[in-house]
């Protein structure tokens, strides 16, 4: 009969064995958050501008957010989908719907 120890030892130096050479990622996930006074925030304005939400951290997630009159960039560069059109925003800049569209936003990326 095998030492049962053995077995244990080499699953052990095994499992090290994989972790030291499998790379370990981080889950990206884009947050929504308050958004205070900060400029550095994606900030998505709708409803006739009296709704404002904001969202931080690198990754992509789909959405509904209806009425969208503004989306601020802050200091990141974003895509998103808006009335079923991709825009790519950069950094410090935004679109706005100067034509009363109320688009739906369905889709944000933030680099």
């Amino acid at each position: 009969m095998k030492n049962p120890l053995k077995k244990v030892a080499m699953v052990i130096a095994a499992t090290a064995a994989l972790s030291a050479i499998i790379p370990v990622t981080s889950a990206a996930a884009v947050s929504r958050t308050d958004c205070g006074n900060r400029t550095d925030f994606v900030k998505i304005t709708n409803y006739n501008w009296s709704k404002t939400l904001c969202f931080a951290n690198a990754g992509s997630q789909n959405v509904h957010i209806y009425r969208v009159n503004e989306v601020k960039a802050g200091n990141n560069r974003v895509l998103v989908t808006l009335g079923g059109r991709n825009y790519t925003i950069e950094k410090n800049r935004s679109i706005k719907d100067i034509e009363g569209l109320d688009q739906e936003l369905t889709y944000i990326k933030i680099y």
